[in-house]
């Protein structure tokens, strides 16, 4: 159970840092602000960081051109 727990959390983190690179790349943010730009995202929705970190990397995709 703990190791999948431990996956899950790399996997968020993962998602979160793609999720920044986003920011950072479109909104022309530092690394410091793009994670609290997600944070406050996140608190506003009362969501987890990794379902809107999610979100951002999916719509970077598009707006980036990005292929899977």
């Amino acid at each position: 159970m703990k190791t999948s727990k431990l996956e899950e959390t790399l996997r968020s983190i993962r998602v979160v840092e793609r999720a920044k690179a986003v920011l950072m790349q479109t909104r022309r943010l530092d690394e410091a602000e793009a994670y609290a730009c997600l944070r406050d995202q996140a608190m506003k929705r009362r969501v987890s960081i990794g379902a809107i970190a999610s979100v951002i990397v999916e719509s970077g995709k598009l707006l980036l051109g990005e292929q899977d």
